[in-house]
């Protein structure tokens, strides 16, 4: 719970106009882009008509910009515009000042141990990620639920 709470208070500062699924679908475009609007609609873990609705938000806010695939002229390929690049970074500027002063608030010994913590939770955050796109590609490609 207390790390969904700082999840939460990261996504804060900003954000503004964007939605929490909106910047979800934001951050893992930058992350894996150019992304196949299928791979992120798995990568969300959303439908293909909700990730439709997603991208076409974020491409009216200026913050995506949607081509063809061009190995499948049936499929598009997402990325971040400058635009959208810049409102990430700011939001990250805006997280890791937030994170510093909370972090000047603890003791020495409790800094430490966040400080320590931190290699594994990324690890963990990674390791969940992943297991979370094998499973829904496995329901994908099977018909089974995950």
């Amino acid at each position: 719970m207390a790390v969904a709470r700082l999840s939460r208070q990261l996504r804060r500062p900003g954000v503004g106009e964007l939605t929490e699924s909106q910047l979800s679908a934001l951050a893992t475009i930058h992350r894996y882009m150019p992304l196949r609007l299928c791979d992120l609609a798995t990568r969300e873990g959303v439908s293909a008509s909700t990730l439709s609705r997603l991208v076409d938000q974020l491409e009216g806010c200026g913050m995506v910009s949607r081509v063809r695939d061009p190995s499948d002229a049936r499929s598009s390929q997402v990325s971040v515009t400058p635009e959208g690049a810049c409102f990430l970074e700011d939001l990250r500027r805006n997280g890791t000042a937030l994170i510093h002063r909370a972090l000047q608030s603890l003791e020495d010994d409790e800094r430490a141990a966040v400080l320590a913590a931190l290699p594994a939770l990324e690890n963990l955050a990674d390791r969940a990620e992943g297991t979370r796109c094998e499973s829904a590609l496995l329901s994908s490609t099977t018909g089974e639920s995950a």
